[in-house]
C-alpha cells in the first residue's frame, strides 16, 4: 500500500515539473515574439515637455471654459462673486492671475452702469468672455445688489469698428454734453490717488476746448507726462484740470481769463494705438473728485433701427453661450 502512494505522488510531481517547463518555455517564446515598446517618460505632455517641468499646482488646474465671440475668435469665459477686489475674486476661484488690461475693461463698464463709479459690493456677481488674443471682454453682465439690478454689455462690430452697446441699445461711452472735446471720444480709466478719472482717446491733434469761461491757475509742460493746464470754473464752482496734452497753446497764459470754446492744446502724449489720451477731471475746492460725465451729463447715441435685428441676434449669441458656461462650471466649481 505503501509502494502504490509513493508511486502515485512521484508521478503527480513528475508531471507538475513537466507543466512548469512546458509554461515556462512558452513565456520565453512570447517575451522572443514580442517587440519591447519603450514608455515615453513624459505621456501627457509635448514630446519638447515633460511634466517634472511643471508645479503640481498647474497641472492640477481646474479647466476654464472654452467659446467663440460671434466673428470666431476664441473667447474665455469666467464667472465669479466679488470677494475683495476683482483680480482677488478670480484668483479665489480659479487660482490664476488676471491680466491689468481685463480688469481696466471691466472697471471702465462697470463705471458707465452705475454712475460714473466703481461701486462693487461683496458678492455682487460678474460673468464675462475675454479674447485671450488682446484681453478684451466680448460680453459682460453685472448683477448689483446695492441696484437690485443685472446690466449687461456686448462687444458689437459695425463696418470693422467695435464698441460695446448696452442691453437698450445705448453705446458705450456716452457723450458729454458741452465737453471740451469734438464729437464723442472712447474712454478708458486711470487711477489717481484711490479715484478712477477718464482719459479720453483724441484722434490724433484733436483740440480741447474750454467748456465754460475759466481762469487758468496753472500751466505746465514737462516731457515725461505731457503738458497740462489747471483752471478754475467760476461760475460752475470747480476746478478743472486738463492733462497729458501734446500741446498747449501759445495764447494761454497763467493768471488770464478765457471764454467758454477757447482752444487749450491738443492731444497727443498718452497714446494708445492710433489715439492720443487726454485726461480731464473736474474737483470740488475742498479737492473732492467730480467726474466730467456726472457734471457735464450726458447723451446717449444709440445704434441705427437698421441694426436692432443684428444687436438682438449679438444679445441671444452671448446669453447662450453663457448659460453653457455656468452648465459647463457647475461639473468642476
Amino acid at each position: 500500500m505503501m509502494t502504490k502512494n509513493s508511486t502515485l505522488k512521484n508521478i503527480i510531481l513528475a508531471l507538475s515539473i513537466l507543466a512548469n517547463l512546458l509554461f515556462g518555455g512558452w513565456l520565453l517564446f512570447f517575451d522572443e515574439e514580442v517587440e519591447e515598446v519603450e514608455t515615453a517618460e513624459c505621456r501627457l505632455y509635448p514630446e519638447s515637455e515633460c511634466a517634472a517641468d511643471f508645479p503640481a499646482s498647474l497641472r492640477d488646474r481646474v479647466p476654464l471654459f472654452h467659446a467663440y465671440s460671434i466673428r470666431g475668435d476664441q473667447t474665455v469665459f469666467l464667472d465669479f462673486s466679488l470677494k475683495g477686489t476683482i483680480s482677488e475674486s478670480i484668483q479665489a476661484k480659479y487660482d490664476r492671475e488676471v491680466s491689468t488690461d481685463i480688469v481696466r475693461n471691466i472697471q471702465m463698464l462697470v463705471y458707465f452702469f452705475l454712475d460714473y463709479q466703481v461701486r462693487l459690493g461683496k458678492n455682487d456677481r460678474i460673468a464675462l468672455f475675454y479674447r485671450p488674443e488682446d484681453n478684451r471682454i466680448t460680453y459682460l453682465r453685472l448683477r448689483s445688489r446695492a441696484y437690485n439690478a443685472v446690466f449687461e454689455a456686448f462687444l458689437y462690430e459695425k463696418d470693422g469698428v467695435e464698441t460695446y452697446v448696452t442691453i437698450d441699445g445705448s453705446i458705450l461711452p456716452p457723450c458729454l454734453k458741452n465737453g471740451p472735446f469734438v464729437d464723442c471720444p472712447d474712454v478708458r480709466l486711470e487711477k489717481k490717488q484711490e479715484v478712477l478719472v477718464p482719459i479720453f482717446l483724441l484722434p490724433q491733434n484733436g483740440e480741447v476746448r474750454f467748456p465754460f469761461d475759466a481762469w487758468v491757475l496753472k500751466i505746465t509742460d514737462f516731457s515725461k507726462t505731457g503738458g497740462s493746464v489747471q483752471v478754475t470754473f467760476p461760475d460752475q464752482g470747480l476746478v478743472g484740470f486738463f492733462e497729458y496734452l501734446g500741446t498747449v497753446s501759445p495764447q494761454i497764459k497763467e493768471g488770464r481769463r478765457y471764454r467758454k470754446g477757447t482752444v487749450v492744446g491738443t492731444g497727443g502724449f498718452a497714446k494708445r494705438g492710433e489715439m492720443d489720451g487726454v485726461r480731464y477731471y473736474l474737483e470740488r475746492r475742498d479737492g473732492t473728485s467730480v467726474s466730467p460725465f456726472f457734471f457735464h451729463h450726458t447723451y446717449l447715441r444709440l445704434i441705427p433701427s437698421e441694426e436692432k435685428t443684428n444687436f438682438t441676434i449679438t444679445q441671444n449669441f452671448y446669453r447662450n453661450w453663457h448659460k453653457q458656461g455656468q452648465e459647463f462650471e457647475k461639473q468642476y466649481y
